[in-house]
């Protein structure tokens, strides 16, 4: 059975989690609005990364920012989920991590000691190079 897949209703709308999960409904509004806005040859390829020749090289570039629930789990945190998720979409490009953008969703009210230990996760990033 297909499953059922809504309309982006631009006018009328408002983002859902669905839009963050990565499947349909992220794709949907990655074509129909984020497309529209800031199109370019690098987002039109649909990858999780963007490559690009520099002098001497080429250069490939990735954000990610995530929302997950519960931020503290088994095996690590959601600081060490987007350090790994950014470094595996590089990797998918067969490029070497160097460097990593980060990109944080915080809270109001949200604790420092809480975030100081997902922020303390990019130690992390040292296992990949």
């Amino acid at each position: 059975m297909k499953a059922y897949q809504r309309k982006l209703d631009i006018r009328n709308g408002c983002v859902d989690l669905s839009h963050g999960s990565g499947g349909r409904a992220m794709s949907q509004l990655i074509s129909g609005l984020i497309h529209e806005a800031f199109g370019n040859e690098w987002l039109a390829r649909g990858n999780d990364q963007s490559a690009f020749d520099v002098g001497g090289g080429r250069m490939v570039m990735t954000t990610d920012a995530y929302v997950v629930s519960p931020l503290f789990f088994p095996g690590g945190n959601i600081g060490s989920l987007a350090v790994h998720g950014t470094v595996n979409d590089i990797a998918m490009a067969g490029a070497r991590p160097l460097y990593l953008s980060a990109s944080f969703i915080i809270e109001e009210g949200f604790p420092f000691a809480d975030l100081k230990m997902i922020a303390d996760a990019r130690g992390c990033l040292h296992h990949h190079r």
